[in-house]
Parts: structure tokens; C-alpha cells; sequence
């Protein structure tokens, strides 16, 4: 089983300049509109998305969510990866013809705190 963990920041900020101010710019964050409850099933529902892209061996849809400038430290390899190489342990499931990749994910909590919403599951996958 592996834990994981997936983020989504859904507030929309914006930057107003008033040139006649001392205090030139200002943000402003606006609420999201979806309830909690909405929210936490949408973030949930892109989780289920995103293992079945891996399943499909969709490389190109998998990686679309990623923000260009990411850098993790993912479950393979010995470092850190950015978006151009956080797909490359996928193509590796699908090798032996001979075997299926399969999963199963069991959702633990899925939780919204402000514009932020955090998805914990185990998975197994074979």
C-alpha cells in the first residue's frame, strides 16, 4: 500500500495598482463558490481521474493538472522530479504484457480548510 496525498488550490487571487496610492497593489481573495461538501467530492473525483489515466497508460491528460513549475519528491527514482519527468515510472506498469496493472483506492479523508483541499487514501495497486 502506499499513502498519498494530492492539493488543489482553488481561490482566484487578484492584483489591483492604484498609481495615485502609496500602497500600489493590493490582493483580494475571492471565496470559492462550491460548498465544502462540493468541493472536497470534486478534488476526491480528480484523484479517481488521475489513477485512471495511470491504468490507461494517458500520459498527456495525467501530466495536464501538474503546474509547469512543480517539483516533487516522488515514490520512485533516488531524487526530486518536475512536471517533464513525474510520468515516467507509468509506461514501466504497462512493460509485461502478460500482467494487468490494476488499483484499488481507499479513501480516508478528504478535507477543505479556505481554498485549500487535501485528499489522503491508501492504494493498491498491482
Amino acid at each position: 500500500m502506499v499513502l498519498s496525498m494530492i492539493a488543489l488550490f482553488v481561490s482566484i487571487v487578484r492584483t489591483s495598482c492604484n498609481e495615485n496610492s502609496k500602497d500600489s497593489q493590493k490582493a483580494e481573495t475571492i471565496v470559492p463558490t462550491m460548498s465544502k461538501e462540493n468541493l472536497e467530492n470534486e478534488v476526491w473525483k480528480m484523484e479517481e481521474q488521475y489513477w485512471d489515466y495511470i491504468e490507461k497508460i494517458d500520459i498527456v491528460t495525467y501530466k495536464k493538472p501538474w503546474h509547469n513549475d512543480f517539483i516533487g519528491y516522488p515514490n520512485f527514482g533516488d531524487g526530486v522530479a518536475n512536471k517533464s519527468g513525474i510520468a515516467i515510472w507509468i509506461p514501466e506498469l504497462h512493460q509485461d504484457s502478460s500482467s494487468k496493472f490494476s488499483y484499488k483506492l481507499y479513501k480516508k479523508a478528504v478535507n477543505s480548510i479556505g481554498d485549500v483541499v487535501i485528499a489522503f487514501y491508501d492504494a493498491d495497486y498491482i
